[in-house]
């Protein structure tokens, strides 16, 4: 077992990342992934949504292409917080 020791390495093992400790080259996690973790740890939503920016910023080519997928995060948040 990996010991987490940052908000970013948390929501990477909750969203199933089994080597916490590595920086970069991991895929930023589907909406299914992302929703299914959501769900599964509540109490955890801002780790795992800081988590998946941070993937999507180390493999975003460009700012805008992290500000392109912000609505996708707000409306999953929406979409999880209420079957919650």
């Amino acid at each position: 077992m990996v010991v987490a020791n940052t908000a970013v390495e948390m929501g990477l093992d909750m969203l199933g990342y089994a080597d916490v400790s590595k920086i970069g080259g991991q895929a930023t996690p589907s909406a299914r992934k992302l929703k299914q973790a959501l769900l599964s740890y509540p109490e955890g939503r801002a780790e795992i949504l800081l988590a998946s920016l941070f993937l999507e910023m180390q493999n975003a080519t460009s700012l805008d292409d992290v500000r392109k997928v912000i609505p996708n995060y707000e409306r999953l948040v929406d979409t999880t917080a209420a079957a919650i």
